[in-house]
């Protein structure tokens, strides 16, 4: 079977190198790199650019296209839909996979549709079927006609994948085609290397980019409550909030209890996760974090202020849950840290829950079937 996986954006964690990371082309990488290991050929396009080459990586062809950068909306539009349209038409692909609602998806439905060639998408965020997808945050995309337009893209696609049963419920609601629910996965390291924190106060982790939407300065409020702890930041800056992460950056470094680490490599932040005693997250929403699945790989439980995939949280010893109130998820932390028999608990349980349902090879089973051909 030949896959194409439109990612744009996932080369740095292809080839383990640069600064671009994200939770939808993480989930790529690893589906796209088992399904090589199977024999399938597994293609990612790319857009070019100038740290960028056409090469193979574990198994994993990677394509580019022309990032078209110049000249006005609708020219460099039309642009990239027929670059797009003739590379496929090139690759031959048995299916395309696109993960986010990408400007992309619009020309790559056209081409399945014409083609008859296989189109799996997959939602990578709650908001997206929500009135105001927080995804949508360019001036390009977040207007009525852009969304009309994901919308009618994605109605074409032979399989819907949900990440949780929010998602799940929804879609099938909005969409006529079919739906199935694929939980994301990962694949720890057997050596994730050295732990990072240079002292014995308990730590407390959070990783992401940081965007408005997910709220780490929320992290400095916390510290302030919990000082005998210590609270690391992990994450580079998002384009469009570059004052949010120079505001949390200077916050951090007026505190002795929180670490501002900017931007660790993909590759070497499960050190990260492996030594942390508790992962946080401080969202309003999301899909279901692939930093959960970090986390619990390593046995470090969740400190969750709202986000909550499926009630995992709240119905399983894996992590404790602040219910969207900061003073709560405060109170849960400082408890949890402060019980050695409770939080050596919550360790085990969320090692057994990723053994059970997030390794990456169950995971990648459902994704060859439905790439296949199946809607199960």
């Amino acid at each position: 079977m030949r896959v194409v996986l439109l990612t744009l954006n996932a080369y740095d964690m292809l080839v383990g190198d640069g600064e671009t990371v994200g939770g939808a082309q993480l989930q790529q990488v690893l589906i796209g790199r088992a399904l090589a290991d199977r024999g399938h050929d597994v293609i990612f396009v790319e857009n070019d650019a100038e740290h960028k080459t056409e090469t193979t990586v574990d198994g994993v062809r990677i394509v580019t296209r022309p990032s078209r950068e110049d000249g006005n909306a609708i020219l460099r539009a039309v642009l990239r839909l027929l670059d797009l349209t003739a590379l496929l038409g090139r690759i031959d692909p048995d299916a395309c996979y696109v993960r986010m609602p990408l400007f992309e998806l619009l020309p790559t439905a056209v081409y399945c549709a014409v083609t008859h060639t296989r189109l799996v998408y997959g939602f990578a965020h709650d908001s997206e079927l929500g009135t105001d997808p927080v995804v949508f945050e360019s001036r390009l995309t977040d207007n009525a006609v852009y969304r009309r337009a994901i919308r009618t893209a994605r109605a074409t696609a032979d399989v819907l994948v949900a990440q949780n049963a929010h998602q799940e419920r929804l879609a099938r609601k909005q969409y006529d085609c079919p739906v199935v629910r694929i939980p994301n996965g990962y694949e720890p390291r057997d050596d994730p290397g050295p732990s990072p924190f240079p002292d014995d106060r308990p730590v407390v982790l959070w990783v992401s980019t940081l965007r408005p939407w997910k709220r780490p300065e929320l992290v400095l409020e916390l510290a302030d409550r919990i000082p005998e702890a210590l609270f690391v930041i992990v994450g580079p800056a998002a384009d469009e909030a570059p004052e949010l992460y120079e505001r949390v950056r200077e916050g951090a470094r007026q505190r002795d209890n929180v670490r501002f680490e900017g931007f660790v490599p993909y590759e070497e932040v499960d050190a990260y996760f492996a030594a942390a005693d508790l992962f946080c997250n401080t969202s309003t929403d999301e899909g279901f974090p692939n930093t959960f699945l970090q986390a619990w790989a390593y046995g470090t439980p969740v400190a969750t202020l709202t986000v909550d995939p499926d009630g995992i949280v709240s119905s399983e010893p894996v992590g404790v849950h602040g219910d969207g109130d900061v003073d709560r998820l405060a109170a849960a932390i400082d408890e949890a840290l402060g019980d050695t028999e409770r939080l050596g608990s919550l360790e085990t349980g969320a090692r057994e829950h990723f053994r059970r349902h997030h390794a990456i090879g169950a995971v990648a089973d459902r994704y060859e079937r439905v790439l296949g051909g199946s809607d199960d």
